[in-house]
């Protein structure tokens, strides 16, 4: 992950403290949940939230949370995939990603994000989803960043 932008950089420092704090408190417990080898109300309060993050951080920031930076949270994350109460409700970052805009009043794109960006939306799709994209991409590059 290189984050290039001054406000990005801030940002990405922002969210990694918060996400080592978090990994902390995962790595004191004697399992992959917050309060060890069950599953919690904690974990169901934390995964939605982690969930759209993991989806929409790299998307518009280019801000990976699924990473062995974190190794604590990647094991917690991995130990909800592999329930099927979860996965039955588990969105698809394509969604998060596009449900986000409309939810907050629009997001702000970083060039350090299009390689993740075109991953979710790749740039040979069809129309209007590839307008879309493109009017995404002006966007970036008008940033001036």
């Amino acid at each position: 992950m290189i984050i290039n932008s001054r406000a990005g950089k801030e940002a990405a420092n922002e969210m990694d403290i918060l996400l080592k704090k978090v990994d902390n408190e995962l790595s004191q417990t004697s399992g992959p949940y917050f309060l060890g080898n069950d599953i919690s109300l904690v974990d169901i309060k934390f995964i939605p939230f982690l969930e759209r993050a993991a989806a929409s951080l790299p998307y518009y920031k280019g801000f990976v949370v699924r990473d062995k930076r974190y190794p604590y949270l990647l094991k917690w994350f991995e130990a909800m995939d592999t329930r099927g109460s979860y996965r039955g409700i588990k969105s698809d970052y394509y969604t998060h990603v596009q449900d986000l805009p409309p939810q907050i009043g629009g997001c702000q794109s970083l060039p350090e994000a299009l390689p993740y960006a075109t991953e979710v939306l790749p740039l040979s799709l069809p129309s209007p989803l590839s307008l879309s994209l493109s009017l995404s991409i002006d966007r970036w590059s008008c940033l001036g960043y």
